[in-house]
């Protein structure tokens, strides 16, 4: 269900899906609060500011790294 509800809550959900996503809320309590707590999670996502990443380093830099460190801890 969680898919669903964040489907729903980015606008991508069909009418059949959100009409099953409401009769599920309705069912029960813990239904709510789990709907309640997975848009609460996705808002706060949203509001998070965009992590620039850089590539992993390759295969001979993490080598050179490691030698690196095991020099390091041998003097």
């Amino acid at each position: 269900m969680d898919t669903l509800i964040i489907r729903s809550l980015q606008g991508l959900a069909s009418p059949a899906e959100e009409r099953r996503l409401r009769r599920w809320r309705e069912k029960s309590e813990e239904n709510e609060t789990q709907y309640r707590e997975i848009a609460t999670i996705l808002e706060l996502c949203r509001s998070l500011p965009d992590i620039a990443t850089s590539p992993p380093p390759d295969a001979r830099t993490l080598i050179a790294r490691a030698g690196d460190e095991v020099e390091d801890d041998a003097a």
